[in-house]
């Protein structure tokens, strides 16, 4: 009863597995562990597997995509080095053309040849250097948007003229071809607006003469219409309106393809390769250039503050236009005076008794400025060096410096800079100084203004252009000066007046040498000169000051801060006279 008891019971009778049942357990837990463990590592290394196969398809997926992407702009840094290529190419072709002409016709003339075929020939010299002159600027000017060194200079301008203007450059081309030109400003433009009309026409310049230079026949249309008045830009302005004005340009000519049309605007790009006949006609009327005309359009009208855009058809004509916010114009309408004119007439003897210092050290440019100059009958003293133009303006003083910007010693700037000093120490009226460079860049402009220089006249330059900016710096001058003033001078004494005001001008510089220099015997004698010179020719206000600083003199001991000013004012006064005499009011 007890053995079945014991079974029934679920008791073993004692052997190993009970004795060691515990640790069998945990042996069997720990297999059953590891077999669990093992497949979890087998999960994770196949896991592991894909995601290393993932891993290695993105990158092969990445390599092929950079590949590509560094194929296609190897390709795009081909095309543009083999554009820039061809830009030099080209650039280097149309600089030879007008040089060739340009050497070609100085050797003719040095021939002496006859009257009417020196007049032959100085025209193509002159045209070939204009032609020089425009591939040069148009490199230049595109250097200065692909630095973002446009300035605009925003001033009122006659529609009408630019209109003018633009009619005498392409008439004739057009005539010669036998295309009518029509330019138009319709009636809502306003007559007189506020903008940048030089970068205006000279986009305009590009879009017409291209448009002439690509028609065969027909005709070339500029339209100059009003758009809708620019609110959002209207605030703030008060009376000055602005409104939209759309400059369109469009042609009868061969036309673009349309896979062209998304390059036409990028720098180097020439419009070629095209399979129309109305193209190959083109070609023939030679559709040379630099490939920079568009490219500079876009950057000057974006400058602007505006966006050009085109349409064109094959075989058909195309159509630029591009459209800026322009107000009218904020000052009333004057007539220009004699020296804004472009006629030369008015230029002759217009700067006598003048006295300008040229600062420039190529014996050429000395030459030209010089011949255009003593046109106009002002006297021209020359320094090829700073330093001698810094030694001469002490010694003899002049009515207006023009100073080159790169000289042998030292710059223009340090030059300037050194003269303004010197008119501080000596308490001398500012003397206008125009410098003239070759460099336009933004930051010479900003030295130039920080150095004290008035006036920039960018080469090259034309006499027009020279005389004009001479007489701006002189209005500069006399508007800090005494107003003309009238000399009681016996009649036989008038033709000496020139040589009374150069010699008096020469006195009172002498005079602020001696002052400096604490020499009172000095300053007197000068100063008792130029009383006596003061009233034989009837300068009564000179008289009277210097009169004031003999009394001042006297003094002891005497103020010299107010006889530095007499001396000023007495220079004044003899520039006032010579106003008067010549006429420049």
């Amino acid at each position: 009863m007890a053995h079945l008891l014991k079974w029934t019971f679920g008791l073993l009778p004692s052997n190993f597995f009970t004795d060691h049942g515990p640790i069998i357990g945990s042996f069997i837990e720990l297999v059953l562990f590891l077999v669990v463990m093992f497949r979890k590592v087998i999960s994770l290394n196949e896991d592991k597997h894909a995601a290393n196969l993932a891993l290695l398809n993105l990158s092969h997926e990445a390599k092929a995509v950079l590949e590509k992407t560094v194929h296609e702009r190897t390709r795009e840094l081909q095309q543009a080095n083999r554009a820039r290529g061809e830009f030099l190419a080209t650039i280097n072709h149309e600089m030879r053309t007008p040089l060739n002409g340009i050497l070609g016709m100085v050797e003719m003339l040095q021939r002496k040849p006859s009257a009417i075929q020196q007049e032959e020939q100085l025209y193509h010299l002159s045209a070939a250097s204009r032609q020089l002159s425009g591939l040069v600027n148009e490199v230049l000017d595109f250097s200065k948007i692909d630095e973002n060194l446009i300035v605009i200079h925003a001033e009122d301008f006659a529609t009408h003229s630019l209109v003018e203007d633009l009619t005498g450059l392409f008439s004739l081309s057009a005539k010669q071809k036998g295309i009518a030109l029509s330019l138009q400003v319709e009636g809502e433009v306003s007559e007189r607006l506020h903008g940048d009309m030089p970068h205006i026409k000279r986009v305009l310049t590009n879009l017409i003469g291209n448009a002439v230079k690509f028609t065969e026949q027909g005709e070339v249309r500029l339209i100059i219409g009003s758009g809708q008045s620019s609110e959002s830009q209207n605030e703030g302005l008060g009376e000055g309106q602005m409104t939209l004005v759309t400059f369109e340009v469009s042609d009868t000519g061969c036309g673009i393809e349309p896979a062209q049309l998304e390059h036409i605007f990028s720098p180097y790009y020439q419009i070629g390769g095209q399979s129309q006949a109305s193209v190959l006609q083109a070609t023939k009327v030679g559709n040379s250039g630099t490939g920079l005309g568009l490219a500079i359009s876009e950057g000057l009208v974006k400058a602007m503050g505006g966006s050009i855009v085109v349409t064109s058809h094959l075989g058909k004509g195309s159509r630029f236009s591009f459209t800026l916010s322009l107000p009218a114009a904020i000052t009333p309408h004057k007539e220009p005076s004699h020296l804004e004119l472009k006629s030369l007439g008015w230029a002759q003897n217009c700067f006598a008794g003048i006295n300008i210092l040229l600062v420039e050290d190529s014996p050429i440019n000395r030459h030209v400025m010089t011949t255009f100059i003593q046109e106009t009958g002002a006297k021209v003293s020359i320094c090829d060096t700073g330093s001698a133009a810094i030694g001469h303006f002490k010694d003899h003083g002049a009515d207006l410096i023009l100073m080159d910007y790169r000289l042998p010693d030292t710059n223009g700037l340090a030059a300037t800079q050194s003269i303004r000093a010197y008119e501080h120490q000596i308490g001398s009226p500012r003397c206008p100084i125009i410098m003239h460079t070759a460099d336009n860049r933004a930051s010479v402009r900003d030295e130039a203004q920080s150095a004290g220089i008035d006036l920039l006249l960018s080469k090259p330059f034309t006499q027009a252009q020279l005389i004009n900016i001479i007489s701006k710096g002189l209005e500069i001058s006399s508007s800090s000066s005494c107003p003309p003033l009238k000399l009681n001078t016996h009649p036989k004494l008038v033709p000496l007046l020139d040589e009374f005001l150069d010699l008096n001008l020469a006195s009172i510089q002498l005079c602020r040498d001696s002052l400096v220099a604490g020499d009172v015997e000095a300053l007197s004698n000068e100063l008792h000169k130029c009383k006596g010179n003061a009233g034989l020719f009837g300068a009564d206000e000179l008289h009277q000051t210097v009169l004031s600083m003999e009394e001042e003199l006297v003094a002891v001991p005497y103020d010299m801060d107010l006889i530095s000013t007499l001396l000023t004012q007495a220079q004044k006064q003899l520039k006032g006279y010579r106003l008067r005499s010549k006429g420049l009011e």
